[in-house]
């Protein structure tokens, strides 16, 4: 029984329920300028209930077009040597957006 309660311990315990106008405030302003994993620990929410708010709000980083300056160092870093999907998933971009950049940046794969 003390692995499980370990175990539970371990577990970070999320905010839950609808967003409170203060906390849709904040991710209006926030967002796209900030990732979305900053939002969630501003807020105590877990990172996929803050990306399903964002998808609500009609929020995409896609549309917006805007590449943070960490996100363009770790493109920079990956591109050469990571997989275009994983790099996708990990900074939350389409595809597309990848390619597009990396070509705007002249990053080749090896």
């Amino acid at each position: 029984m003390p692995a499980f309660e370990d175990l539970e311990v371990a577990k970070r315990k999320y905010k839950q329920g609808p967003f409170s106008d203060d906390e849709v405030e904040l991710i209006r302003r926030l967002f796209p300028r900030t990732e979305t994993l900053e939002i969630a620990a501003r807020l105590n929410r877990s990172n996929d209930s803050v990306k399903a708010k964002l998808r609500e709000l009609g929020l995409s980083r896609q549309s917006e077009n805007i590449w943070s300056s960490r996100e363009i160092a770790l493109l920079k870093k990956l591109y050469p040597t990571t997989s275009t999907r994983a790099l996708a998933n990990r900074l939350d971009k389409s595809l597309r957006a990848i390619y597009h950049k990396a070509w705007d940046l002249g990053l080749k794969k090896k």
